[in-house]
């Protein structure tokens, strides 16, 4: 048994481009936690709602199509960028977060399988693992 842990913790990232209510980004726990396979599960389970946020990117190809989509005129006033970005949302309440994620399932329930489990339990999950 490893005697070097590390604290759960997550990232949850929020989008609020262009839209009125907050985006998901999927949820990313350490390694050597001891909550990590729970939150590797509570992962799989919500990463299907990343599909319903029309800001994420899913990768390079999935960027390049979505550009292939729009006419030269469009494409002219924009700027293209890339950045690498770490430590990023670190100010978000993990709380308030949990809560907005919950949400967006609830909002989204028929979009993913909990495996019997209620929503309130992945929220417990949640907070058990992620909340000091």
């Amino acid at each position: 048994m490893s005697h070097h842990t590390t604290l759960a913790t997550a990232r949850v990232m929020l989008k609020t481009h262009k839209y009125t209510s907050e985006q998901i980004k999927t949820l990313k726990p350490d390694c050597n936690s001891p909550f990590h396979k729970i939150l590797c599960f509570v992962c799989h389970i919500l990463s299907p709602l990343m599909n319903l946020v029309p800001s994420h990117l899913k990768n390079t190809h999935d960027f390049l199509q979505r550009i292939r989509n729009n006419t030269p005129n469009d494409l002219k006033s924009l700027t293209f960028f890339t950045a690498d970005v770490e430590a990023l949302y670190t100010n978000i309440n993990v709380l308030t977060a949990i809560e907005d994620v919950m949400e967006f399932a609830k909002e989204n329930r028929q979009s993913i399988s909990t495996y019997g489990l209620h929503l309130s339990d992945l929220q417990e999950l949640l907070e058990t693992t992620l909340l000091p």
